[in-house]
């Protein structure tokens, strides 16, 4: 079969497409760039795409019922290692909770994301292992 450039089949990253330094940091031999820094990844997510976003801010604008919607829906472009969700998810968790304590109904997260280059399940496994995603 032969395929357009429009329709190629998706070129995983593996495991030799990435680097694991002394240091902990982890480099995308693809984009000659680091996933994120060891130890701080949480952290880094938390500033720049959850607090950058407004998202803790939107979601108690809709608990204060401004938007009257069962759910919330947040769209990513690079799904990467998937740290961005885990902090989210992790997040609404905690405001789930906080909800059930006043009795007030949850809402369902839509997290919808895309990745050109998405990781092999031991690539993921790999970086994945090298962070905590739920500090205490």
């Amino acid at each position: 079969m032969n395929l357009n450039k429009n329709f190629q089949p998706i070129k995983c990253t593996n495991l030799k497409d990435i680097t694991l330094l002394d240091t902990g940091e982890i480099i995308s031999k693809i984009f000659d760039d680091i996933y994120f820094y060891p130890n701080k990844g949480a952290e880094e997510t938390d500033h720049t795409f959850i607090n950058g976003n407004n998202i803790p801010e939107r979601w108690h604008d809709e608990l204060n019922n401004q938007f009257n919607k069962s759910f919330f829906i947040i769209g990513e472009t690079g799904f990467g290692t998937g740290l961005n969700f885990l902090c989210t998810w992790n997040k609404w968790r905690e405001f789930n909770k906080n909800k059930n304590k006043k009795n007030i109904t949850k809402k369902t997260l839509y997290y919808i994301s895309t990745e050109l280059h998405p990781l092999t399940f031991e690539c993921l496994k790999k970086i994945i292992s090298t962070y905590n995603p739920f500090p205490e």
